[in-house]
C-alpha cells in the first residue's frame, strides 16, 4: 500500500486546514484523483436557514421606515424653526418664512406619501409598518399636515423618493 492510499485512508478525520493545504497541493500538481478523493470525504453539512427573501425584504423595509421617519423629522425641525424665527423680532422676513415653512410642509406631504405607495405596492398600511418598526411619528406630523389641508406634495422630489424606496424594498416575486 503506497503512502498516499494508507493518507487517503483518513481523510475523512482532516481538519479544515489539513483538507485545504492538500487541496492546495493537489491543484499545484494537477492531480484530479486527488482533488477527487478529497472532495468526497468532504464533511457535508445541512443547515436550516430562515427564508432570506423575508429576511432581506424585513431588513429593507426597517430602511425604508428609518429614512422616512428621520426625512419628516428632518423636515419638521425645519418648519418649527422657521415657525420660532417668525416670532421673534429681526428674524425672517414674513414672506421667505410663509414661504419655507410651505415647503416644509410640502417635503413632508411628500415623503409620507411616497412612504405610503411604497408600503401600499407590499399591501401594507403605513401606520401598521411604523408601529411594528417602533417607529411613530412626532405629533407634530399630523398638526403641519392639518394646518396646511391644500398642501401639494412636490412631484418631482416624491417620483425619486418613490424610486429610491422602490429600489431598495423590492416586492418579491
Amino acid at each position: 500500500m503506497t503512502t498516499t492510499d494508507k493518507l487517503r485512508r483518513h481523510y475523512d478525520t482532516l481538519t479544515p486546514t489539513e483538507r485545504i493545504a492538500l487541496i492546495v497541493e493537489a491543484f499545484g500538481k494537477g492531480d484530479e484523483t486527488e482533488l477527487e478523493s478529497l472532495g468526497r470525504t468532504c464533511p457535508q453539512y445541512h443547515y436550516k436557514a430562515k427564508d432570506m427573501d423575508v429576511v432581506r425584504g424585513l431588513e429593507a423595509m426597517f430602511d425604508v421606515v428609518h429614512v422616512t421617519v428621520i426625512e419628516i423629522q428632518d423636515y419638521i425641525i425645519t418648519y418649527l424653526l422657521i415657525t420660532n424665527a417668525l416670532d421673534k423680532d429681526g428674524g425672517l422676513p414674513w414672506e421667505k418664512a410663509i414661504e419655507g415653512r410651505n415647503i416644509a410642509a410640502s417635503l413632508i406631504l411628500t415623503t409620507w406619501n411616497a412612504f405610503r405607495t411604497v408600503c401600499k405596492d407590499h399591501g401594507l398600511e403605513p401606520e401598521k409598518v411604523l408601529e411594528a418598526a417602533k417607529c411613530p411619528l412626532p405629533d407634530a406630523f399630523e398638526i403641519i399636515l392639518k394646518l396646511h389641508p391644500h398642501m401639494e406634495p412636490n412631484e418631482k422630489i416624491g417620483t425619486q423618493l418613490l424610486e429610491a424606496f422602490r429600489s431598495v424594498w423590492k416586492v418579491a416575486a
